[in-house]
This record gives structure tokens, C-alpha cells and sequence, in this order.
């Protein structure tokens, strides 16, 4: 055999190899007290969140639906409103040009300036409704523009 090891044979270590351990040896706890703890708080959370994200949604749903029953009041106000200044420029146009001879109001020299169309309903532009009121009204109303520094926060 031309391979032979010439290194010394392996030994017991000094004093001898330790004993052979036959006692119980317990599991590994699958979670340490820290980790639960954690869990439990993650679920709670979890419950909370549900329960808070019903209560907002049922809330929401509150706020919406009131929301839609005064929007048709709001869209009346608006309607009368602009009726009323409609009115108020009819007015104004009747004081202003009661002693131009031949001037009826609404026309221009006996000549009407809009067509009426039937059972149509025309919205004058915006220009025209304030034609007669103070300019920063019309840049409130139609731009939300102030004099006090441009359009304001919307929330």
C-alpha cells in the first residue's frame, strides 16, 4: 500500500468525552412572550380599524345622502337668485333708458336681441347678469377671486 497515513491515530479528548445528557429536554417556545404580545396588539388594531372604518362608511353614507337631498333646495336658491338679478337689470335698464324715445326694454331700438326659442330655456352669460352690479361681485361669484389676495383656500 503505497497511501498509508502516517499521522497518529485519533484519541479520546484528555479527561474523557462528557456525559451522555438523558434528562428531558423541553420544546423551543414556538413564540416568545414579546411576539405574542405584539400579535395580540396587531389584532386588536385589526378589529378597531373594521369596526371605526364601518362607523366612517355608515357616517359618509349619512353625510352623502343629505347632501343629495339639499342639493336640489340649493339648486332652486341659486335659480331665484339669478332670476332676481335678471329682475334688477330689467330695472335698472327701464330707469336708465326711460328717456330714450322709442326704447323698449329687453330690445334694442324696438329690435330684439335674442331669438326666443320655444319651450327652450337660455342661460344668459355671465357678463350680461353682472353687466350692471360691482365688478368684483362678478369676480367673486364666477371666479372666486378677492381683492385680497387672489382665489381663496377651497377645502
Amino acid at each position: 500500500m503505497a497511501n498509508v497515513k502516517t499521522t497518529p491515530q485519533d484519541m479520546p479528548p484528555a479527561g474523557g468525552y462528557s456525559s451522555i445528557t438523558y434528562e428531558r429536554i423541553f420544546l423551543k417556545k414556538f413564540f416568545k412572550r414579546s411576539v405574542a404580545l405584539a400579535f395580540f396588539v396587531w389584532g386588536v388594531g385589526c378589529v378597531g380599524y373594521y369596526y371605526s372604518y364601518r362607523f366612517k362608511f355608515r357616517t359618509l353614507a349619512e353625510i352623502n345622502g343629505a347632501r343629495n337631498v339639499l342639493f336640489a333646495t340649493l339648486v332652486a336658491e341659486r335659480d331665484r337668485a339669478y332670476l332676481k338679478q335678471i329682475r334688477k337689470n330689467r330695472d335698472f335698464e327701464r330707469e336708465v333708458m326711460k328717456n330714450v324715445p322709442n326704447w323698449v326694454v329687453g330690445t334694442y331700438y324696438g329690435e330684439p336681441i335674442y331669438k326666443t326659442l320655444v319651450d327652450k330655456y337660455r342661460r344668459e352669460d355671465c357678463k350680461e347678469v353682472f353687466s350692471f352690479t360691482d365688478l368684483y361681485s362678478y369676480l367673486y361669484l364666477n371666479h372666486r377671486y378677492t381683492i385680497y389676495g387672489g382665489t381663496p383656500w377651497r377645502f
